[in-house]
């Protein structure tokens, strides 16, 4: 992935992919590197990625994260899991507020029983 964030939360998004998950350069790298023109600036980044030093340690590592991401929205993957257990709550929490014997504590995410008086 070859990165160019220009404002907002993509310059964390930049460093993500090329620092923490190192899947990607940046175009401002390469920039800083010497490179005059933004032409060249992403010509470097892009045959930096495709055919660099690094380019089949970042196929690796997108391979790999690829098979994590099928994984999790597998049946039974964390995804699907997490998935499922927000649906069951969400149910409850509509029974609960059509249940006038019931009481929800968003607070405190408890449960309680209202005495019938």
């Amino acid at each position: 992935m070859v990165t160019w964030p220009l404002f907002t939360n993509q310059f964390y998004n930049k460093k993500l992919v090329t620092q923490v998950l190192k899947i990607g350069v940046g175009v401002q790298e390469m920039r800083n590197m010497g490179v005059s023109s933004k032409r060249e600036a992403i010509e470097k980044a892009l045959k930096e990625i495709m055919v660099g030093d690094g380019a089949e340690e970042i196929k690796k590592r997108t391979n790999g994260l690829g098979m994590r991401a099928r994984r999790a929205v597998e049946e039974g993957g964390s995804s699907s899991s997490d998935l499922n257990a927000l649906i069951q709550e969400l149910s409850l929490v509509s029974r609960l507020k059509r249940d006038k014997s019931l009481h929800f504590s968003r607070e405190s995410w408890v449960l309680r029983i209202r005495s019938r008086v």
